[in-house]
């Protein structure tokens, strides 16, 4: 019996396992090893994301402590009441209008554009290219607008102001009207959502431009049909188009900005050199221009690009490259894939991005001292050269190229708009007294608060009278060197002024 039972359990445990071989031993043993390292890895991965997260956080709090603010709505322009606000007058809201950047010439004229493509497609819509060197502006616009089907015509033999004043008479109502509303609506906020990244559009910029061109060669046209008081009318607006720029916290609408009051201010300069401005003109132009702070200005708008890195880096960390680029959008799997990436990459730029603006580059701005720190700022093509490589500063080297040459430009025109500043004040000096000063020191107080400094040196600038009807106002330039007020070739070369040939008396 008890045999029998012996038989039956052995039976029900079945035939006996065979041993298992050495190689899957070691194959499980190199699973188990697999598994751990990987969960090590994966632990020390999310330890080492933490503390970038960590970090960053920390760094930001100290810095808002500071004063500092990281979001895009705190640099953003402050809402303005809806009748006060000149973006929404309908010749400029119009802009914002889905499909209003195009070639046709129904769009151009909505952003007031100097040219259109003819209906023979004979001309460009772009018109001649700016300081092309086959001659001076009002002639080479003439050329241009000399039978374009596109424009109204002058009368055959017309001098070039008459034909482009004819031509651009398309604006006139329009015009008007800008004028109208820019005293009626003093202020301006364009209806942009910063939130949107990489994918905002800019179409007031381009409206900008183009409105700032056409009011620059009606200036000029009115200017040489001896009409001064509508110049000086149309130049007031192109100066207040230029002014709605200003509360915007970007790099791009800083530099557009620049661009604007550079085409402006050679009407302007066109005036003096003219001898057409009056003194009363020439007090509002002094004023105006003696308010220009392109180095606050640029300050400002530095913090604003780096909060709008912070931004653009946090879309990209949750994979929305789309807002992030403006570029088409990347596959489920691809955002899903680049969701996986370890925080602390994110987290790390950012701190090395951060870290960059507030040691590196705001310090080169002395916005009390009106100073440029060029020596400082030269020194960011090292910060470059060390971000090479380093997987924690791909921002920063993005930027760097953008921070050096917005600075470039911020410096130069601060200098130009300073040295047209004195230029106005040396013309009204020339009015009242039937000279030109011995020295520029005699400009204060009378026709100058107080002389300005070159922003990179902190020398004053520097004065070349040649005769009583030529002389030059200049700062000495990114090189430093006095070059007798002449410009290079290259923004880094030449000295940075303007040059005054006052024509013969009418």
């Amino acid at each position: 019996m008890e045999q029998q039972t012996s038989s039956a359990n052995a039976g029900a445990a079945g035939p006996a396992r065979p041993p298992r071989s050495f190689w899957f031993k070691i194959l499980l043993a190199l699973t188990a090893v697999l598994v751990v390292g990987l969960g090590g890895w994966y632990f020390s991965l999310q330890w080492q994301s933490w503390r970038s997260w960590r970090h960053w956080q920390q760094y930001k709090t100290e810095l808002e402590a500071r004063g500092e603010k990281f979001e895009l709505q705190a640099l953003a322009p402050a809402p303005v009441p809806e009748d006060k606000n000149f973006a929404l007058h309908p010749l400029i809201a119009r802009w914002f209008t889905p499909g209003a950047v195009s070639s046709t010439n129904g769009s151009q004229r909505w952003f007031f554009a100097p040219g259109a493509e003819d209906p023979e497609r004979r001309r460009g819509g772009s018109g001649p290219v700016r300081g092309d060197g086959s001659g001076a502006l009002l002639a080479r616009w003439a050329a241009y607008y000399q039978g374009h089907r596109g424009f109204p015509q002058a009368p055959a033999g017309s001098p070039p102001a008459q034909v482009v004043r004819t031509a651009l008479s398309i604006y006139d109502a329009d015009i008007q009207a800008l004028r109208e509303a820019m005293k009626q609506r003093p202020m301006c906020r364009y209806p942009l959502n910063y939130e949107m990244g990489g994918a905002l559009n800019y179409p007031h910029l381009v409206g900008c431009r183009s409105l700032a061109t056409t009011l620059e060669l009606r200036v000029m046209s009115f200017l040489h049909l001896g009409q001064v008081e509508e110049a000086f009318a149309e130049l007031q607006l192109g100066f207040f188009i230029s002014d709605t720029l200003q509360a915007d916290p970007l790099l791009v609408s800083l530099l557009l900005r620049m661009a604007l009051d550079q085409m402006l201010s050679e009407a302007v300069l066109e005036g003096i050199k003219q001898r057409q401005w009056n003194d009363a003109q020439l007090a509002w132009l002094t004023q105006y221009l003696g308010q220009r702070q392109y180095l606050r200005e640029f300050a400002a708008v530095l913090r604003g690009e780096r909060n709008f890195a912070v931004h653009q880096t946090e879309l990209l960390r949750q994979g929305k490259v789309h807002a992030q680029t403006g570029e088409a959008e990347l596959t489920p799997a691809g955002e899903r894939a680049l969701k996986l990436l370890p925080r602390g990459l994110y987290y790390r730029n950012l701190v090395e991005l951060v870290h960059l603006y507030q040691e590196e580059v705001l310090p080169a701005v002395n916005v009390a001292a009106r100073r440029m720190d060029k020596e400082r700022l030269q020194a960011l093509n090292t910060s470059a050269a060390a971000a090479e490589g380093n997987p924690y500063g791909l921002e920063v080297r993005q930027l760097l190229p953008a921070i050096h040459n917005g600075a470039l430009k911020a410096a130069r025109w601060q200098a130009m708009g300073d040295s047209l500043w004195v230029a106005c004040a040396l013309e009204r000096y020339r009015l009242a007294k039937g000279r030109l000063p011995n020295q520029l020191e005699e400009l204060a107080p009378q026709y100058l608060p107080a002389l300005p400094l070159d922003c990179l040196t902190g020398k004053p600038l520097s004065w070349r009278k040649e005769s009583e009807t030529v002389y030059r106002v200049y700062g000495w330039g990114w090189n430093g060197k006095d070059e007798g007020g002449r410009p290079g070739h290259r923004l880094e070369d030449g000295d940075w002024g303007v040059e005054v040939r006052l024509t013969a008396p009418n």
